[in-house]
C-alpha cells in the first residue's frame, strides 16, 4: 500500500494535467473559453445538458471524447476524458500515452 501511494504521488507530480482528477477543471476552462456550455456543445455536437453532465464528472462516450479532443485541438485528450478505459477503446493510442495507463489493483489483475 505505501508503495502504491508513492507511485501515485510521483505520477501526480510528473503529469502536467492529472488524468481523471483534473479533467473536470480543465474541461470547465475550455467550456468557458468557448462561451459556455451551449456554445461548447455546438462545437462538439452535444447538447448543453450533456456538457453539464460532463462538467459534473460524467464520462463522455467514445464518439464525444473524440469530438472534444478535436474541437479543443488536443488540449484535452481522450485518455484524460476516459481515464479508466481509453486503452481498450483506442489501443492505437497506447504507445503515445503509455504513462497514463490505468493502474489495476491486484484483485482486478487476478
Amino acid at each position: 500500500m505505501p508503495g502504491q501511494i508513492a507511485m501515485v504521488i510521483a505520477f501526480v507530480i510528473t503529469m502536467p494535467i492529472i488524468v481523471g482528477m483534473k479533467t473536470p477543471d480543465t474541461l470547465a476552462h475550455l467550456v468557458a473559453e468557448a462561451g459556455g456550455q451551449k456554445a461548447f456543445g455546438e462545437l462538439v455536437g452535444a447538447s448543453q445538458a450533456t456538457i453539464s453532465k460532463l462538467l459534473s464528472g460524467a464520462c463522455p462516450g467514445p464518439e464525444l471524447a473524440v469530438a472534444i479532443e478535436r474541437a479543443t485541438e488536443h488540449r484535452i485528450s481522450r485518455p484524460q476524458l476516459r481515464p479508466a478505459d481509453w486503452h481498450l477503446i483506442w489501443p492505437e493510442l497506447v504507445p503515445l500515452f503509455a504513462d497514463r495507463m490505468p493502474v489495476q489493483s491486484e484483485r482486478q489483475a487476478a
